[in-house]
């Protein structure tokens, strides 16, 4: 729960106070939705059932007196089963209105740190970008939520109405259950409830589906880097002499140094050259082509993200750190991060999610890249002056 918790709370702070406005808009609407449900399951059938019975007990049912009667009582029900609908349809169209302030101030965030500093910064942008893509996605989901049981609501009461005045229904088809005489108090309590928990869970469905798509981009493959190294040849003029004079040998050898099998390639002779570093490259000079071997190396980074600074890490004022253990895999990918330690609990979640970015070139071992566990990597959080 406390996982769940901080995730929502986690949401809501890159959203920012737009996103709190947000949800509270689809906590109220969803404890309307919620309340007109139980209201058309309870109070509404036993009125319903009430108006049915007293038109059936009279005797004279087509008099004029008799149908302006009936006709008040179906106008009373529907008035009560129309109340809260049109609420709910206004607060479903205020949704996305609030997604698009929620752009419009993302944006003024942004322009307001290129102004600051001068340049189109990635880092000092993330947040106006975060808040306004959140709350635009956030004002879409709750329109969404609330769109669909709005249209059901209207539906059921036009249904009802139409029946009443056709004289489609009888009392006998409405039956009453235990839970239609549910008090009113404990409905208004139920639905505020349920309520805060529908908008909970799509809050927490939102980020779920953020964390899944970072997921996604950190699984694409990582190419191979190659490093060329190009070295300057030495330019010697070199003169020939009109009469060269033919130099013998002191000493001829009886046989020729021959390497071992091992050390020779197939159709040629085998030149082994240093290149920088511990590489050792070869060079087929007789077989029509050139074989560079796999270097054997350690793992080393190629991406850093920075960290996110928690906002309310920011707004108190807290500077820490994260010292973090994970796995790079044979792709240069991170993955089974663990928090081994940190200065606040307010930072593990902005380091974690920074660390899962990293790229790394593999660890190669006999020219093949192997999987490198119980790498320790330190995140510092500190507020610039």
């Amino acid at each position: 729960m406390y996982e769940i918790y901080e995730t929502i709370q986690d949401f809501l702070d890159r959203g920012g106070d737009v996103m709190v406005i947000l949800a509270w808009v689809v906590f109220i609407m969803w404890t309307l939705i919620l309340e007109r449900l139980m209201f058309l399951m309870t109070e509404n059938r036993i009125e319903l059932k009430a108006v049915l019975t007293a038109r059936e007990s009279r005797h004279d049912r087509h008099s004029w007196h008799a149908r302006a009667i009936y006709d008040a009582a179906v106008s009373r029900l529907s008035l009560r089963f129309d109340s809260g609908l049109g609420m709910i349809r206004t607060l479903a169209r205020l949704c996305p209105l609030f997604g698009l302030m929620g752009t419009v101030t993302g944006m003024i965030v942004i322009f307001e740190v290129m102004a600051a500093t001068g340049s189109s910064s990635p880092r000092g942008m993330a947040a106006g970008v975060a808040k306004a893509t959140l709350t635009t996605m956030a004002g879409m989901v709750g329109a969404l939520s609330g769109i669909f049981p709005a249209a059901i609501l209207s539906r059921l009461a036009n249904e009802q109405h139409q029946s009443l005045q056709m004289h489609r229904l009888t009392s006998t088809q409405i039956t009453l259950s235990a839970f239609s005489h549910l008090p009113r108090l404990l409905r208004t309590i139920v639905a505020p409830v349920a309520a805060f928990m529908i908008t909970m869970g799509l809050l927490f469905l939102m980020q779920t589906l953020i964390e899944k798509g970072e997921a996604v981009i950190q699984d694409t493959m990582v190419t191979p880097n190659m490093d060329f190294i190009r070295v300057r040849r030495d330019e010697r003029i070199e003169t020939r002499d009109p009469k060269p004079k033919k130099i013998m040998p002191e000493d001829m050898p009886e046989k020729l140094d021959i390497k071992s099998a091992a050390e020779q390639e197939a159709g040629g002779i085998v030149i082994q050259y240093a290149m920088s570093g511990p590489t050792v490259g070869k060079m087929n000079l007789g077989g029509l082509g050139t074989d560079f071997g796999s270097p054997d190396g350690e793992f080393m980074a190629l991406v850093r993200v920075l960290p996110m600074y928690p906002r309310r890490a920011q707004e108190q004022g807290l500077e820490g750190w994260v010292i973090l253990q994970f796995t790079i895999t044979v792709t240069g990918t991170v993955e089974d991060i663990v928090v081994l330690e940190s200065s606040h609990s307010i930072f593990e979640k902005a380091a974690v999610r920074a660390l899962a970015k990293f790229k790394y070139r593999a660890r190669i071992v006999n020219g093949q890249p192997v999987t490198v566990t119980g790498v320790r990597h330190k995140l510092t959080f500190e507020i610039e002056d």
